[in-house]
């Protein structure tokens, strides 16, 4: 059964999932990480352009399937002197995409309807999401279709 999933991460880490055809995750999300199937649709959701700065971004910044079968353990490194060793999950990441804001998307997201604290599981960073959800986000975030591009005149 597909499952569709919601990853919280930076854009610059949403930017470098796209180029590199992967979502990482700490050790902590590991088990949430490994619920994922092949298949299973991921969009990524970005508060701020990069950890630690106070400009808020809130765009969906990033929409794929999951492409392997169970996540790996990579080593990493970060700022000179730092080391992590996240979990991974290869993922086919649409190519071509227009990030969508939150503020534009809030009121037709299952995700959004749930009431005033709706934004709190967001904090564990990686939760299931609807397929309504997925499917909504997939249409608003992907170019259109080729016949729908021969149908609007040149710019």
């Amino acid at each position: 059964m597909i499952r569709y999933w919601l990853g919280v991460v930076s854009g610059a880490q949403a930017e470098w999932a796209r180029r590199n055809g992967s979502f990482q995750v700490s050790p902590g999300l590991h088990e949430t990480l490994s619920e994922m199937g092949l298949f299973d649709g991921l969009v990524l959701y970005s508060p701020r352009m990069r950890a630690g700065e106070d400009e808020p971004l809130r765009d969906f910044t990033a929409i794929g399937r999951i492409a392997d079968k169970r996540p790996v353990r990579v080593d990493g490194d970060t700022v000179p002197g730092e080391h992590w060793r996240p979990w991974r999950r290869r993922v086919d990441f649409a190519p071509e995409i227009t990030p969508v804001p939150l503020r534009l998307m809030s009121p037709v997201l299952d995700l959004t309807s749930t009431g005033i604290n709706w934004a709190e599981p967001l904090r564990r960073g990686l939760i299931p999401l609807s397929k309504n959800d997925f499917n909504t986000l997939r249409l608003a975030m992907a170019p259109p279709a080729p016949e729908e591009r021969m149908a609007q005149p040149p710019r």
